[in-house]
C-alpha cells in the first residue's frame, strides 16, 4: 500500500538526509536486497507471513544501506516509517505486544479486515479507536472504519513489521481467551477459588465442573503465554490470580510489564495446564510446589523453571525462564573490567580454596556461576554441582538436587560428593552455618569451591562468615576471593545519545560519588529495537575481593565489616559503585540504572 516506487522513495529519504548515496550508486544494493527477500520468502513461510506483500520500504530496509547518522548501522523499516509518518502528517509510534491489552486488540474489527488492510487497533478512549497503519491512511479508510466501529477514529503510522507480527502471532489471543471463558462459563457458576470462599479454614473444594486443562483454547493460551514470554526475552512470567480478574505480567532487563488482564475463570485451567507439563501435582493447592519443563522455539530448547505460591485469591505461578546460549556465555562477556577479570580469573587458576559470589536474588550470580563451571569442565576434572533447585540441567558437569524430605542436604550431599574424588564442588548457597563449615572443609581439603551469600558486597562476605562461626583462621587460609555483583540495564545503541546532567545527577555525582572531572553521560531516546525503553540487555557490574595479608589480620580481629572496607580499598578495591561509574563514564549505562540496583546510603565518602 506504499504508493511510491523505490526511487520515489529513495529520494524522498536522500531529501530527509537519512540516505547519502545517489539512488544509482545504492541500485545494486537494492537488486540484492530484493533478491534476499524473495529467497526468504520462499524458503520461510513464517518469514512470508510477517512481511507480507514486498514493497519499496521492505526493500530499502533489507538492502544494507548506511544510515548518515550511523556510518555503522544500517538504515531501519522505522527510520523510514519515521520520515513517511512526518510527510504525511501523522505521528509515529512503535507498536509493541508488551504495550498492548491482547484481550482487546481483536475486539473491534476481525482479522481479515486487519490483513486485508493492514489495520491494528491499538488504543482506545471512551468513544474514540486509536488505529495503527504502515501507509498514508484515506479519508476512505477512516470513513470505512468509523462506520464499523461506530467509534471515532484516530491513526498512527507504525512499521507493517509491527502490525503483521501483532496479526500472526498474537491476534488469536483475545479470541482464544473469549472461547476459553464461555466453556468455563457454562460449567463453572462462581468463578471465586474455593480458597477465596473459604480463607480462613484453608479448604479447597474440588468441583467436577471445570474447564479441562487440556481444552484446546486453554493449551493455545498457554502456548501464546510462552510464544511472547520468548520473543520479548523475558526472564519471568507471573500469573498472578485478584479478586475478579488473573494478571499476566513478564519481566524484561530487570523491570516487570503488566501484559494482559484474563478473566478469573481462566485461571485454574491455565495453572493445572502448566502445572501438568512441568511435573507439579495438581492436587496439591496448599503448599508451594516446583516443577521444570523445557520449551522448544525456532530450534531452540529453553528451560523454564515453575513455582507455586498460595496467596490469598488461589495459586501464584512464576516462571523463570533460562536461555542455555546466555547462561553458558565465557565469563568475560559478562561485564568483567580488565582488572575484575584479571583477578577473578586468578581467583578459578587455584586448585583448592573457596569462591564466594555475593549479591541479591537477580544479580547474576546463576549465570556467572554456569559460565564459569563450563569454562573449567573438561576431560580432567570432576565438577559437580549441589542445587536448591538445579537452575538449568547441563551435560557439561553432574549436578545434583538436594531433597530436604529424603533427608538430603547441603551438608549430607557435600559429604557424600567428597566421596566421589570431585575437582570442583559448585555449593548453591550457604545458608547455615553447617553448610559453611562443610564449604570450608572442602576447600581446605584440596577441592576448588564455589558458592554464593546474600550479602551486600564483597567485604560483608567475611563478617557473615564470622557470624555463622566459622573459625578466623580457617576463613583466612580457605577463602581466595569474594565477587559481589549486580546487573544494570545497557543503554540502547540504536537510539543513544548524549545528555546533559540534570542538576540532581550533578549533586550525586560530585557529593556522594565525589567526582570532579566532567564527562558526558548517555541515554536511550526509545525505538523499536528497544521496545521505547531506551535500553537493551543487560550487563554486570563486578567488585572482586582478593584475600590480603590486611584482610587476614582483621579477619582473626573479628573487625567489622567498615573497617575491612577501608582496608580493602586503600589496597586497591573498586567497589561495585566504582565499577557502575565506570560503566557510566563508559556510556554504557546511566546513572539511574546504578543508583537502582546499588544503595547509594552505603557509599563510602
Amino acid at each position: 500500500m506504499i504508493n511510491l516506487s523505490l526511487e520515489e522513495l529513495h529520494k524522498l529519504l536522500f531529501e530527509s538526509e537519512l540516505i547519502v548515496q545517489t539512488f544509482k550508486g545504492a541500485q545494486p544494493k537494492y537488486e540484492q536486497g530484493k533478491l534476499k527477500l524473495q529467497r526468504k520468502i520462499a524458503t520461510n513461510p513464517e518469514f512470508a507471513a510477517l512481511i507480507g506483500k514486498i514493497n519499496s520500504v521492505d526493500i530499502i530496509a533489507n538492502s544494507e544501506i548506511p544510515s548518515k547518522y550511523h556510518f555503522d548501522q544500517f538504515i531501519n523499516e522505522e527510520q523510514i516509517m519515521k520520515v513517511l509518518a512526518e510527510r504525511w502528517k501523522f505521528p509515529y509510534k512503535h507498536v509493541d505486544p508488551v504495550n498492548l491489552n491482547l484481550n482487546s486488540i481483536s475486539k473491534y474489527i476481525t482479522r481479515e479486515i486487519a490483513v486485508k488492510h493492514l489495520v491494528l487497533p491499538v488504543f482506545e478512549k471512551k468513544d474514540e479507536v486509536t488505529i495503527a497503519v504502515c501507509y498514508e491512511p484515506t479519508h476512505e479508510l477512516g470513513a470505512f472504519l468509523a462506520q464499523k466501529l461506530r467509534m471515532k477514529i484516530k491513526f498512527i503510522v507504525t512499521t507493517k513489521t509491527a502490525i503483521l507480527n501483532v496479526i500472526n502471532n498474537y491476534w488469536h489471543f483475545s479470541k482464544t481467551v473469549t472461547k476459553a471463558k464461555k466453556k468455563a462459563d457454562q460449567t463453572i457458576s462462581d468463578p471465586r477459588s474455593s480458597f477465596q470462599k473459604n480463607l480462613e479454614r484453608l479448604v479447597f473444594l474440588d468441583s467436577s465442573k471445570k474447564l479441562d486443562d487440556s481444552d484446546e483454547e486453554v493449551v493455545k493460551t498457554v502456548e501464546i503465554l510462552f510464544k511472547m514470554a520468548l520473543d520479548i526475552k523475558a526472564s519471568d512470567i507471573h500469573i498472578e490470580p485478584k479478586r475478579e480478574t488473573c494478571v499476566i505480567r513478564m519481566r524484561v532487563d530487570g523491570i516487570l510489564h503488566e501484559m494482559s488482564v484474563l478473566p478469573l475463570v481462566l485461571h485454574p485451567a491455565i495453572t493445572t495446564r502448566i502445572k501438568i507439563t512441568s511435573g507439579m501435582n495438581i492436587a496439591e493447592k496448599r503448599r508451594p510446589q516446583d516443577g521444570r519443563l523445557k520449551v522448544s522455539s525456532e530450534g531452540i530448547e529453553n528451560e523454564f523453571r515453575v513455582s507455586t505460591l498460595p496467596t490469598a485469591f488461589g495459586e501464584k505461578l512464576v516462571i523463570r525462564i533460562f536461555d542455555a546460549d546466555t547462561s553458558l556465555n565465557s565469563p568475560d562477556t559478562l561485564g568483567f573490567e580488565d582488572e575484575d577479570y584479571l583477578a577473578f580469573s586468578n581467583f578459578i587458576r587455584k586448585t583448592t580454596g573457596v569462591i564466594f559470589l555475593t549479591g541479591p536474588t537477580g544479580s547474576g550470580k546463576t549465570t556467572t556461576l554456569y559460565s564459569t563451571l563450563k569454562l573449567l569442565s573438561d576431560a580432567s576434572r570432576n565438577v559437580v554441582t549441589i542445587e536448591d533447585p538445579i537452575e538449568m540441567v547441563y551435560e557439561y558437569f553432574n549436578q545434583v538436587n538436594v531433597h530436604p524430605k529424603i533427608d538430603l542436604t547441603f551438608v549430607k550431599a557435600i559429604r557424600a560428593i567428597l566421596r566421589q574424588d570431585p575437582d570442583i564442588l559448585m555449593v548453591g548457597e550457604t545458608r547455615d552455618k553447617d553448610t559453611a563449615r562443610s564449604v570450608i572443609q572442602a576447600a581446605i581439603t584440596g577441592h576448588l569451591v564455589f558458592s554464593t551469600l546474600h550479602t551486600n558486597d564483597s567485604v560483608s562476605a567475611l563478617t557473615r562468615l564470622i557470624e555463622l562461626e566459622i573459625e578466623p583462621f580457617l576463613i583466612s587460609s580457605a577463602v581466595v576471593g569474594i565477587v559481589a555483583q549486580r546487573l544494570v540495564r545497557v543503554i540502547c545503541p540504536s537510539c543513544k545519545i548524549p545528555v546533559e546532567a540534570t542538576s540532581q545527577e550533578e549533586f550525586i555525582l560530585n557529593n556522594v560519588f565525589q567526582v570532579d572531572e566532567k564527562f558526558q553521560l548517555f541515554q536511550g531516546e526509545g525505538c523499536a529495537h528497544c521496545r521505547n525503553t531506551g535500553y537493551k540487555g543487560r550487563t554486570g557490574i563486578f567488585e572482586c575481593l582478593p584475600m590480603s595479608d590486611d584482610l587476614t589480620r582483621l579477619i582473626k580481629q573479628k573487625a567489622d565489616s567498615i573497617e575491612m572496607k577501608e582496608v580493602a580499598r586503600s589496597n586497591g578495591l573498586k567497589t561495585l559503585y566504582d565499577r557502575g561509574l565506570q560503566k557510566v563514564q563508559q556510556g554504557v549505562t546511566s546513572l539511574s540504572e546504578v543508583l537502582r540496583v546499588t544503595d547509594v546510603t552505603e557509599i563510602d565518602n
